[in-house]
Order: C-alpha cells, then sequence, then structure tokens
C-alpha cells in the first residue's frame, strides 16, 4: 500500500455484506527502508476466517446467483476505510473442495492512497444443497421476485379465445 501525508498506525482487513462483518487481527503498518511513503503489512502466521454463504440455484438456467462480498482495508484508529474490492463469490464457488490463491487489486477510497493490493487465498467447502421449500431455504414469493416475468403471456392473446369470451 502506498500512502502519503499522515500514516496509518494499525491496519485491519474486513470482510463485510450488508450487516455482517468479519476483521482480521490489526497489525502495525511498515514502511519501507527506501521510501518511508511505502508500507506492506505481512501476517506471520496465516489469519484464517470462516464464513458461510447461502447461493441460490435459478432453477431455469442452473446457475448460481450474484453475491458480493466487499473487501476493506481500515485505519483502526480513526475507523476509516482507505481501500476497499468487490468480489463476486460465485466465481469461486464449487461442488468439489477447492482452494484458490489469488491478488485483488484495491481501489482506493482517499487520494491520499495510491495503490493497495491483498494477497489472499480462498477455500470452498460445499456444505449441503437444499430444496427451495417454505420451510428449507427459499419461500415462493422470493423466488417470485427472483424470476423475471418473460414466461406471462400478455393478456391480448386471451381475446382470442371463445370459451373466455362467452363466459364474460
Amino acid at each position: 500500500m502506498t500512502y502519503f501525508f499522515r500514516r496509518p498506525t494499525n491496519l485491519a482487513v474486513v470482510w463485510t455484506r450488508r450487516s455482517r462483518r468479519v476483521a482480521s487481527t490489526p497489525l502495525p503498518w511498515e514502511p519501507d527502508m527506501m521510501n518511508p511513503l511505502v508500507g506492506q503489512i505481512q501476517w506471520p502466521v496465516p489469519d484464517n476466517h470462516t464464513i458461510s454463504v447461502t447461493l441460490f440455484k435459478d432453477p431455469r438456467t442452473h446457475e448460481l446467483e450474484d453475491k458480493d462480498w466487499t473487501f476493506v482495508v481500515e485505519d483502526m484508529r480513526k475507523k476509516r476505510v482507505l481501500a476497499s474490492a468487490s468480489i463476486n463469490m460465485r466465481k469461486y464457488a464449487s461442488i468439489e473442495s477447492t482452494q484458490q490463491s489469488f491478488t485483488l487489486t484495491l481501489k482506493p477510497v482517499s487520494r491520499k492512497i495510491t495503490s493497495a493490493d491483498l494477497e489472499l487465498t480462498l477455500s470452498c467447502v460445499f456444505l449441503r444443497e437444499g430444496k427451495a421449500t417454505d420451510e428449507d431455504m427459499q419461500s415462493i414469493v422470493s423466488l417470485m421476485s427472483v424470476n423475471n416475468n418473460s414466461d406471462v403471456a400478455p393478456l391480448d392473446d386471451l381475446e382470442d379465445i371463445p370459451d373466455l369470451e362467452s363466459s364474460v
């Protein structure tokens, strides 16, 4: 992370979606020897966190829905967001257990930060597959709100049916 002006003291990586929040252990920002405006934080032991993500499958296309989670780098002294990036959990979900390492380029929130990168490893473990029933994972109403209404016939087509005209 490149930072100029006032240096942060302790930084933490926070993973959020709506009201859910998972934070790493805050570590001090260490400036580079050659350039004190450039710093790096490296956890001596991997800071593992576990979350559960529920992904619904579209009954027509059999594809999983999009579910974005946001990675945020925060200055813990002032609880201020420094940089953030969103990832779609659908891209990392699979039925087989997988582990993917990648570098996430974060978007600086302040003009004081020029760049921020986060190297991380995501693991996926498929817990279970459920049916969309009333008592299970999804109600009929939310299923209808997710689906588009392209399968509903136009009402003008019903005028050509003779049984409907005589009954009215």
